[in-house]
């Protein structure tokens, strides 16, 4: 039902000999399927919230589970696996290979999951034309708009089946038209392939476009709507 849970999720950071807490016991849910953002004002958590929960930082104290797999429990191979396997990301700086053309920017994980060329390429193809980029596919990033490369990042996010996207501020180098389209889209797949999605956000559209809101602040949750 849930395919993403944390149990009392706490990140200390030490500075100066200080311990600064950058979350507090945070207990979260997401179903299977929903479309949920992650609001709160900058410092509240929310990416220290995504990077532990996307496997690419250990909490101090606290699980979470992944299809109710534990991954604070994994060994560093084992949370790579996961999060090639079963968890999509998307960051607002893109992070495309600009050396690769956007079909093979979403071939490229589906390579190392060990899936064929062939295969890959069918699949990159099909996914980029479901986030409208049909005629775009041998372009590189660099003559690609910034929206256009953001929606080759949740190409590549999506292509491989995971269990959740995560993406982190998506709409934030983006004008609001750019945006809102872009929004569309994960929305569109959402409702069309039940991928679910966790966004961290302080667009008030991105908000609007979701079905359920968690706020932060201070590191600590302050409540679900």
């Amino acid at each position: 039902m849930y395919c993403l849970r944390t149990e009392n999720l706490t990140k200390l950071y030490r500075n100066n000999g200080l311990e600064i807490p950058a979350l507090k016991n945070v207990g979260m849910r997401v179903k299977r399927g929903e479309f949920v953002s992650l609001v709160g004002p900058s410092g509240s958590g929310k990416t220290t919230l995504l990077n532990l929960v996307g496997g690419l930082d250990r909490p101090t104290t606290g699980k979470v589970y992944i299809d109710d797999r534990d991954i604070t429990a994994m060994s560093e191979r084992q949370r790579s696996d996961m999060r090639l396997a079963s968890i999509g990301f998307v960051f607002q700086e893109f992070n495309l290979i600009p050396v690769l053309s956007a079909r093979e920017n979403v071939e490229y994980v589906m390579l190392l999951q060990g899936i064929s060329q062939g295969e890959a390429q069918r699949i990159a193809v099909e996914t980029l034309a479901a986030v409208g980029l049909q005629g775009l596919e041998n372009r590189r990033p660099n003559q690609l708009s910034g929206g256009q490369q953001q929606r080759v990042a949740v190409a590549r996010a999506i292509a491989t089946g995971p269990s959740i996207v995560l993406a982190d501020e998506p709409t934030a180098n983006l004008d609001s038209e750019t945006g809102h389209n872009l929004v569309d889209a994960m929305r569109r797949l959402n409702d069309e392939l039940g991928i679910t999605f966790l966004l961290s956000t302080h667009d008030p559209m991105v908000i609007d476009s979701t079905t359920r809101v968690i706020r932060m602040r201070d590191g600590a949750l302050l409540e679900e709507a």
